[in-house]
């Protein structure tokens, strides 16, 4: 089986996904051809779809499509799928497009009400996830090694909490690493603990492994960094991390999202409610290295088993309407 896959074409942070469902696409049992945005968008499709007879088409994000190149796709006799991975923090943007595609995926459950306000009929809640190999336990040079890592852009409830931890721990205790922390109040003091600037996948994966605790900070669903949530969309669905930095078998301190219950049932995961509890849980948490490990375990056991592109790609194909097809096994 054929499937059009439209990749979102943003380098950062959606290189990665685009890549790993264009991999798992082919890992199930289905050829990606892969068509970017532009100069004769509708004839390379058609082509494509005399030529190859493919099954379905997957975009994902879909932000860069243009409204010759959406009625293009909403002209095609094959069905359409399209996967929020930003949201809510672009749904702005996700609902001009949404109404050009047969089925919506969003990695928001929050969202689903709102693309079905929409208009759209076929709505499903798809969580991010994590990709092996990439995130993987490993063992990692010292420079990678932290008591607590916090690991992602300088958003601005991240910059809060940053600064309410470094008045309050050792600045030894923690190592900061990604774009924008120059923003702290207390750089000066934390600048010797910061890694400026982005990191691949792998190379995250490295400061994972390293560390005693992640500190998994979800970014505020009303950030104004994009301003693409105008309508105030809820965040409920935890971050792709939870599931990248599970997959690695380190142990993370994650900021609470009522999603969690449902996607690691059992507690793997140690959530928080707010930053005034932190400091002493940190403290905790540092001497329980036991109770970080058996956590660090279950949390990348049920990840490797639920949590993987596979599963989410295994997804979206069942909701499809074929009959009769075998697809290749999650491994």
């Amino acid at each position: 089986m054929k499937a059009i896959f439209l990749p979102s074409t943003i380098r950062k942070p959606f290189a990665f996904i685009d890549h790993c469902i264009e991999k798992t696409l082919d890992k199930v049992g289905v050829h990606p051809l892969v068509h970017l945005p532009g100069k004769g968008f509708a004839k390379r499709i058609r082509q494509s779809i005399q030529q190859f007879q493919p099954a379905f088409l997957l975009a994902n994000l879909g932000c860069r499509l243009t409204s010759q190149e959406l009625e293009v796709i909403q002209s095609l006799s094959i069905p359409t799928v399209i996967w929020y991975t930003d949201d809510p923090y672009a749904i702005d943007q996700s609902l001009t497009t949404c109404r050009f595609f047969d089925y919506i995926f969003t990695n928001e459950e929050a969202a689903i009400s709102v693309y079905q306000g929409a208009g759209c009929d076929n709505v499903y809640h798809l969580p991010l996830a994590t990709s092996l190999p990439t995130f993987t336990p490993r063992k990692i040079a010292l420079r990678y090694q932290s008591d607590v890592l916090i690991l992602g852009s300088a958003f601005l409830n991240r910059l809060e909490e940053v600064d309410f931890l470094a008045r309050r721990l050792p600045s030894s205790t923690l190592k900061i690493v990604g774009p924008g922390w120059r923003k702290l109040s207390n750089y000066r003091r934390l600048q010797d603990r910061i890694r400026g600037g982005w990191v691949d996948p792998k190379e995250a994966a490295r400061y994972y492994s390293g560390a005693k605790i992640v500190l998994n900070i979800h970014r505020a669903a009303n950030d104004p960094h994009l301003g693409q949530n105008r309508q105030g969309v809820a965040a409920l669905t935890p971050n792709n991390r939870l599931f990248e930095i599970a997959s690695c078998r380190a142990y993370q301190l994650m900021s609470y999202r009522p999603g969690i219950t449902s996607l690691f049932a059992g507690g793997e995961i140690d959530t928080y409610n707010g930053r005034d509890e932190l400091p002493e849980r940190i403290r905790t948490l540092l001497k329980q290295e036991k109770w970080r490990q058996e956590s660090a375990e279950r949390a990348c056991a049920l990840t490797w088993q639920q949590h993987r592109y596979v599963h989410r790609i295994q997804r979206i194909l069942k909701e499809l309407p074929f009959e009769s097809v075998k697809w290749k096994s999650a491994r």
